[in-house]
């Protein structure tokens, strides 16, 4: 655990960064960290990427766009899939267990800060489906990605449900 008493920084690009479902996600923040408050990710994301599909998690997530222009999507009262737009500054707010999903809509890399609470869930979910790099600045592994069924048994052991399958 992190010593509580002091600061704790890192730099650009510092951070263990894994390449998840087509995105890298680099750990800024731990449950260690904030005291299992929160925790911390930067996404990046190509054009078109994100998990566009609406899912739930037990954790809430905000989002705070940095680079680039995204869509955050959400289901309203009727089953209705919405979309958000999010441009560079925007913050978005989704609530646990809420369904949601966010693609990169932009023609260049886009760059997502985003913040979870409970601390640990999603960073357990990130460790067992995400493919190590070395630094997020490393090409992406795409020829690594798991399968279908590996995604959906990691899924369900992390308590995430899919509502509609990617590319809906």
């Amino acid at each position: 655990m992190t010593d509580q008493t002091r600061h704790f920084a890192l730099g650009p690009n510092e951070g263990k960064a894994l390449f998840v479902l087509g995105d890298v996600v680099t750990f800024k923040l731990s449950a260690a960290e904030t005291n299992s408050a929160y925790s911390l990710v930067e996404i990046i994301s190509v054009p078109g990427g994100g998990p566009a599909f609406l899912h739930t998690h037990i954790p809430q997530e905000t989002f705070w766009i940095l680079e680039g222009e995204y869509e955050v999507y959400g289901q309203d009262e009727h089953g209705q899939k919405y979309a958000i737009p999010a441009s560079v500054g925007a913050t978005i707010h989704v609530p646990g267990e809420v369904p949601h999903g966010f693609r990169n809509v932009g023609s260049t890399m886009g760059k997502v800060l985003a913040m979870y609470e409970p601390a640990a869930n999603m960073f357990a979910f990130f460790n067992e489906i995400g493919v190590p790099m070395n630094s997020s600045t490393d090409p992406m592994p795409v020829d690594q990605m798991p399968g279908p069924e590996r995604i959906a048994e990691v899924l369900a052991k992390h308590k995430m449900e899919m509502l509609e399958a990617p590319g809906s």
